[in-house]
């Protein structure tokens, strides 16, 4: 894939994956690392972007961001804690979904892994923004069946709302940070950031 676009005259590569896509993505992100063109520097990835990511949150925690990191470009993850497919995927699968942004998964997370407990290792913030978007409405006229859906499964905030689809735009265009969108986004706890909404009203 990377001689390929590098054939094109690409050099910078934006990785965004929705859903589903992550559990494609993130698997493919060794072979990223083994490209010769991303070892010469001719090459580079500059983002990533999950989007109410379907992948388990241990295995994210325990290899997938490292090798992200690994990458040296921007890591942002977009979620919804009521999120319906994602509650769906929790319960069949029997895990917590990275997408649903459980808690303060963007620390170590030693509460919820063994492994980490037994070590001591104390927790930290990761190297990647959060945006929560939970208390956003859908973002269209209602009467819209987009919307209508939308609202009630909140997966797809980035299909149907401006702010959402702004936010991106800054973020790949303009290389922003969630820290430096502050027009649109503001801190919440470490790396997590929500939009300056109102927030959603609760469901009847």
């Amino acid at each position: 894939l990377c001689e390929a676009l590098a054939a094109q005259g690409v050099t910078t590569l934006h990785v965004l994956a929705h859903s589903m896509g992550a559990a494609v993505a993130l698997p493919a992100i060794p072979m990223l690392l083994d490209s010769p063109l991303l070892a010469s520097g001719r090459f580079r990835v500059a983002s990533v972007v999950l989007l109410s990511p379907d992948f388990p949150l241990r295995p994210f925690l325990r290899s997938s961001y490292t090798r992200l990191r690994a990458l040296g470009g921007t890591i942002t993850v977009y979620g919804d804690r009521n999120d319906r497919p994602l509650v769906y995927s929790e319960w069949y699968n029997r895990e917590r979904a990275l997408g649903r942004l459980w808690g303060a998964p963007w620390e170590a997370e030693a509460a919820e892994d063994d492994e980490i407990a037994e070590s001591g290792e104390a927790a930290r913030w990761l190297d990647l923004d959060v945006v929560d978007t939970t208390g956003m409405e859908a973002g269209l006229p209602a009467g819209d069946l987009s919307v209508a859906i939308n609202i009630r499964l909140r997966h797809s905030h980035f299909t149907i709302n401006q702010l959402v689809v702004d936010d991106l735009r800054e973020l790949l265009v303009c290389r922003r940070r969630a820290a430096a969108r502050a027009t649109r986004l503001r801190r919440r706890a470490g790396n997590v950031y929500h939009f300056l909404v109102p927030p959603s009203a609760p469901e009847s």
